[in-house]
C-alpha cells in the first residue's frame, strides 16, 4: 500500500498471502458499487476465470450464493456444501463443475461499519470452517477494508487535487498536465491555448459580496463548457481565470474564431441566486505554441491576455511586439528585485501554528513581504516566480533564512517552551550553495538548534527535483531539521510517493479548509488525508482556518496542529515580541467559544 503498488497487486498479495496458510483453499475479494446494489471482483488469482466473469456484476440478495447473501445481510454466510446449500441454488450448477464445493464468505466493514464488499475462501470438498478459519477470514476482511478505504481516499484526493472546488473543472494542475501531454505527443508542431480574464470582476465581489462572485464564477464556468467541443478542455487557472486548449488543432486555425465565440457566449447575462442578471465581459489571449513546457505556453497566452486588456479589443494574439515588452518588463522586475534586498525592501512576518487541542503556540511560519518604494506591497505571487526565473532566488532565500533563524533565537529568549520558525524553501536556477549547505551556515550564524527549524517545501519542488534537493532535505533532517510538504493536496503529487519522501510533515492547502461549509460537521476528506499521512507516521497541520466551525472540524478530522486568521494573520517582529511578552506565562492564543 505504502510503495503505491496497484489495487488490484495489493489486493492479490493479501488473497495469496492467507491462502498460503490454509488447505488448499482459494480466497476472493468482492466490492460493492457506489450504488450498493453489485458485487464485483477486485481479486480472485487462483480462481477459474469463468467463475469469475458469472458472479462480476452480480446484484446482492438474501439467496445469491454466499458473497451476495453476506454483502446483503452484512453477516457472514458460511455454505458447507453448495449442492444443498438453498442459498446456492441458482448458482450450484456453475460452481461445481468447476471444483468449488464450499464457500465461507464475510463482509468487509469500514470504520463506519458500512459494507464495502466481502472476502471469500472456496474449498473443493464440503467442509465448514473451523474456527481457526473463521479467525482467519475476519482478519482478512479487517485488512481489506483498510486496503479498500485508503484506495478510495487516495482516488478521491487525487480528484481533488486535479479538480476546482468551486466550478468542478479542471484546476491548475490538471491544466498543465493535460498541456504537458498535449505538447509531448502531438503530430502538429504547435497547439493552441487561450487565457482568459474576466474584466471589472472585482465589482461584483465588491458590490454583491463573494457568495455572489462565486455563483457568477461557475455560471462562467458552465458558459464556457457549454461553448466548445467535447474534447476541448475548459479549466479554472484561479481566481477569475480560466485556461481552454483546444483537443483539436488545425493547422490555418490560430484560436481567434474560438476566442471570438467565448466572448459572445458569456455576453449572455448570468443570474444569481437573487434573480439579479450579471453580465460578464472577457480579455482573451491566444497563443500559438510549440517547442516549449506547459507553463511557458500559458504563459505566452497570459501575455497576450494582458495585451488584449490594455489595448480594449478584447482578443489578441501572442506576438513579437507583446514578446519585446514582456521582456521590457521583465527586465525592470530584475533591476527592481536585485536592488530590494540592499534597500531593505524585504520584511518577514511570522503567523503563529497552534496546537489545536490546547491553543498553545508551537512555532510560526515566516513569510517573506516585498515593500516597493512606488508600486506599494507586492504579494508572493507576483514577485517570487520571477524571482526563481531571473536567478536572484537564491540571495533572497539567504537573507530569509538568516532573519527567520534570528528572530527565532530571540523568541526562544522570551518563551516558556522550544518555539519552531517555518522558512519556505524555493528551488533557485542560480544557487552556488546546496541548499543545506545555505541552511546549515545560517544555523551556525545564528546559534538556533536544528531541531527547530522547519523547512518547507511544495509538492512541485518534491515532484520534479528527485536527486540533489532531496538528498539535501534529508541531510538536514539527519541534522535534526524538520521537513514539511507544504500545500499538499494542489500540486498533483501522488500519494503514493509520500513514503518515499524525507519529510516529517504534511501542512494540508487551505482550499480543503475553504471547502468546509457551516452546514457540514464531517471531516469528510480531512479525515482521509489526516489518516493517510498518520498510517506513514507523519504530523498534519491544517492552513487557513478562519471560523471556529472550520477549526471544529479540522479538530475532528484528527489534525493536532493549525494556522490562520482564526488566531492571527502574520506579525512583524516588534508586535510578535510584544504579544510574547504579555503571553509568556501560556503562551496561548486566544480559541472563540464554539457556543459563543
Amino acid at each position: 500500500m505504502t510503495s503505491g503498488s496497484p489495487l488490484s497487486e495489493v489486493l492479490d498479495g493479501m488473497v495469496r498471502g492467507v491462502q498460503s496458510q490454509t488447505d488448499g483453499l482459494r480466497g476472493s475479494v468482492l466490492v460493492l458499487d457506489d450504488e450498493k446494489r453489485h458485487l464485483s471482483h477486485a481479486s480472485a488469482p487462483d480462481l477459474p476465470r469463468e467463475w469469475g466473469a458469472l458472479i462480476d456484476g452480480i446484484e446482492i440478495g438474501p439467496a445469491v450464493g454466499s458473497c451476495g447473501t453476506a454483502a446483503y445481510l452484512g453477516e457472514d454466510v458460511f455454505a458447507h456444501d453448495v449442492r444443498t446449500d438453498p442459498r446456492w441454488a441458482a448458482y450450484h450448477e456453475h460452481a461445481v463443475p468447476l471444483g468449488l464445493l464450499s464457500c465461507w464468505s464475510v463482509p468487509i466493514r469500514s470504520e463506519q461499519d458500512e459494507v464495502l464488499g466481502t472476502v471469500a475462501f472456496y474449498g473443493g470438498v464440503p467442509r465448514s470452517p473451523t474456527p481457526d478459519d473463521v479467525e482467519l477470514l475476519h482478519d482478512m476482511a479487517r485488512l481489506a477494508a483498510t486496503v479498500l478505504e485508503r484506495h478510495r481516499e487516495g482516488s478521491e484526493l487525487r480528484t481533488r487535487a486535479t479538480t476546482d472546488p468551486l466550478t468542478s473543472l479542471p484546476n491548475r494542475a490538471a491544466i498543465l498536465e493535460r498541456l504537458e501531454a498535449e505538447l509531448r505527443g502531438s503530430r502538429l508542431p504547435d497547439r493552441t491555448v487561450l487565457f482568459l480574464d474576466l474584466d471589472a470582476f472585482k465589482a461584483i465581489n465588491d458590490t454583491f459580496g463573494h457568495d455572489t462572485g462565486d455563483e457568477v464564477l461557475r455560471g462562467v464556468a458552465a458558459a464556457l463548457v457549454g461553448a466548445v467541443r467535447v474534447d476541448d478542455l475548459v479549466g479554472r487557472w484561479g481566481g477569475d481565470e480560466f485556461v481552454v486548449i483546444p483537443g483539436r488543432c488545425d493547422p490555418g486555425d490560430d484560436g481567434r474564431e474560438l476566442a471570438a465565440r467565448l466572448r459572445e457566449v458569456l455576453a449572455d447575462p448570468i443570474l444569481d441566486a437573487a434573480g439579479r442578471a450579471h453580465r460578464v465581459e472577457a480579455s482573451i489571449g491566444v497563443a500559438r505554441v510549440g517547442g516549449v513546457g506547459g507553463l511557458e505556453a500559458i504563459r505566452q497566452a497570459d501575455t497576450a491576455m494582458y495585451a488584449a486588456k490594455r489595448d480594449g479589443g478584447g482578443v489578441a494574439a501572442f506576438s513579437t511586439d507583446v514578446v519585446a515588452s514582456s521582456r521590457q518588463e521583465a527586465a525592470g522586475i530584475v533591476d527592481a528585485l536585485s536592488s530590494a534586498l540592499e534597500d531593505g525592501q524585504f520584511a518577514l512576518v511570522y503567523q503563529p501554528v497552534v496546537d489545536l487541542h490546547t491553543g498553545t503556540v508551537t512555532g510560526f511560519e515566516a513569510l517573506l513581504r516585498w515593500h516597493h518604494p512606488d508600486l506599494g506591497e507586492q504579494p508572493p505571487a507576483r514577485f517570487l516566480p520571477a524571482a526563481e526565473r531571473l536567478g536572484v532566488m537564491a540571495r533572497i532565500e539567504e537573507w530569509t533564512l538568516a532573519e527567520a533563524f534570528h528572530q527565532a533565537v530571540r523568541w526562544n529568549a522570551l518563551s516558556p517552551h522550544p518555539l519552531a520558525v517555518g522558512v519556505n524553501l524555493a528551488r533557485p536556477r542560480a544557487a552556488v550553495d546546496p541548499v543545506a549547505t545555505r541552511v546549515l551556515r545560517a544555523l551556525e550564524r545564528s546559534g538556533l538548534a536544528p531541531g527547530l527549524v522547519r523547512l518547507e517545501v511544495t509538492e512541485g519542488l518534491v515532484r520534479d527535483d528527485r536527486g540533489a534537493s532531496l538528498e539535501d532535505l534529508a541531510h538536514l533532517r539527519g541534522r535534526g531539521a524538520k521537513v514539511v510538504l507544504d500545500d499538499f493536496g494542489t500540486g498533483g503529487l501522488s500519494l503514493d510517493h509520500l513514503a518515499d519522501l524525507p519529510i516529517d510533515t504534511v501542512k494540508i492547502d487551505s482550499a480543503f479548509v475553504r471547502e468546509i461549509t457551516p452546514g457540514a460537521p464531517e471531516p469528510g476528506l480531512l479525515g482521509g488525508i489526516t489518516g493517510l499521512a498518520r498510517s506513514l507516521g507523519l504530523d498534519v497541520v491544517a492552513k487557513g482556518i478562519e471560523t471556529v466551525h472550520e477549526a471544529e472540524v479540522v479538530r475532528a478530522a484528527g489534525i493536532r496542529y493549525g494556522q490562520g486568521y482564526l488566531y492571527a494573520a502574520g506579525l512583524a517582529p516588534a508586535p510578535l515580541e510584544a504579544w510574547m511578552r504579555t503571553h509568556g506565562a501560556t503562551m496561548e492564543v486566544v480559541i472563540p467559544d464554539p457556543r459563543g
